[in-house]
């Protein structure tokens, strides 16, 4: 998906990037410095691991957040803007568009402290294929989501192969 960045959005990327490509690297000059005793191995090493793999998940999403998931439909365009409509009310979303082919919806970001942090969930429809990314709107280090989006696909394409609509 394309759209006009501002200087605060390409800002808080490059922000993004710096900081998680620190907790990626920090982690090995830990484990191969050579001043450390190599009798230890406590779970701090455990933890320097996890934050590495962490710091490249958080890096890899954060360059393909605004990439469209796809997912084919076993139905029309307007039964799968049904379907989807149906399923973002059951979820609690708030209409924020319904055109013709884009949907978009808005959910109150998880940890709420500002009422302007939003949570859009943006989904294009192309006869029987749906293609939908979440992203998420706040002030500063505008993380992307990390497994919402997976729960999202997964549900959806549950949902738009039952012959029967959500259940």
């Amino acid at each position: 998906m394309i759209f006009k960045e501002g200087w605060l959005d390409k800002f808080d990327t490059i922000t993004i990037y710096f900081i998680f490509s620190w907790a990626t690297i920090i982690p090995f000059l830990v484990y191969f410095d050579p001043h450390r005793n190599k009798s230890e191995t406590g779970i701090f090493y455990y933890l320097t691991f996890l934050m590495t793999v962490l710091g490249i998940y958080v890096i890899y999403r954060k360059a393909t957040e605004k990439k469209l998931i796809k997912i084919s439909s076993s139905f029309n365009q307007e039964e799968n803007r049904k379907l989807i409509n149906e399923y973002c009310i059951k979820e609690h979303f708030e209409k924020h568009r319904d055109s013709k082919n884009i949907i978009i919806y808005n959910e109150d970001a998880d940890f709420n402290i500002n009422p302007n942090y939003k949570t859009s969930y943006i989904f294009i429809l192309d006869n029987n294929i749906v293609l939908f990314t979440i992203l998420k709107e706040r002030f500063k280090v505008n993380l992307p989501t990390l497994t919402k989006h997976l729960m999202v696909k997964s549900e959806l394409k549950k949902l738009l192969k039952n012959k029967f609509g959500y259940s």
